[in-house]
């Protein structure tokens, strides 16, 4: 409850407090002191009785009064002091990576889910989407430096990537400086930690893992794509059938279709 909402409840408790006090609205002439001439034994007690409810009533007048100043002074302010809309609440990362929110769609850019976690923009979409192309078409160059043909049958061709961290690392800080530029240091650390779970789609780690991926054209016109790596001691295996190379290696492969069959060629 904000303190605007709050005063206005206080307000309303004393002004319950006095009509039920009174069985009047407060609003109303102060109790009269009514004497009653049969019951002249009583009147100095009826007349300290009366003068206390005054006393009460007086006391709780002046809260009122205290709380009403209060309210208007309240409502003089800004709005947004008493807004909490754009309070940040910090998320540790792994609940945050747990939630599994879409974060880049198959084009490796952000998806609708993400834009609106993050509140983001259109112009910063834009630019981020910039960035993750620009960070992605860096790294797909790298791994076709590092990459060479270790075997090849008619339709498999299985091609060998060589880790290049340094480079990626500066692909990495680049990306990572533009989001903080573009959102601030709170949300690009928070779209950072999504992004980095893809980076062995299409970002190859940024070059620290030790890849190997055998390409197979089927008979039925898909491929088979196999990617085995090693990070920090750990192997990985992947495997995809789609009916296209899948664009993260598609730049390390030609193909070719003959009559009967398709077959691949390193580049």
């Amino acid at each position: 409850m904000n303190r605007t909402n709050l005063l206005i409840g206080l307000a309303a408790l004393v002004v319950g407090l006095l009509a039920g006090i009174t069985g009047r609205s407060v609003f109303d002439q102060k109790p009269e002191i009514v004497e009653d001439a049969n019951n002249t034994d009583h009147a100095a007690s009826d007349s300290n009785k009366e003068a206390e409810l005054r006393a009460k009533i007086d006391q709780l007048e002046s809260e009122n009064s205290r709380l009403l100043d209060e309210l208007r002074e309240a409502e003089k302010k800004p709005a947004e002091e008493n807004d909490v809309s754009g309070t940040v609440y910090r998320i540790p990362k792994k609940t945050l990576l747990d939630m599994n929110i879409p974060t880049l769609d198959y084009r490796f850019r952000i998806t609708d889910e993400m834009k609106e976690f993050l509140h983001l923009t259109d112009s910063e979409v834009a630019t981020l989407n910039s960035a993750l192309a620009a960070a992605r078409n860096r790294l797909q160059d790298l791994q076709a430096d590092h990459a060479s043909v270790i075997s090849r049958t008619p339709n498999t061709v299985t091609i060998s990537i060589e880790p290049f961290a340094q480079e990626g690392h500066a692909v990495h800080a680049q990306l990572n400086q533009t989001a903080t530029d573009t959102l601030g240091p709170e949300r690009a650390e928070t779209l950072m930690s999504f992004v980095d779970q893809y980076a062995q789609d299409g970002m190859s780690y940024y070059g620290e893992a030790n890849e190997q991926v055998a390409v197979t054209a089927r008979p039925d016109g898909n491929y088979v794509t196999v990617n085995q790596y090693n990070i920090d001691g750990v192997d990985h295996m992947t495997s995809t059938v789609s009916s296209q190379i899948p664009e993260e290696y598609s730049n390390l492969f030609d193909f070719q279709v003959p009559a009967s069959n398709q077959a691949l060629t390193g580049k």
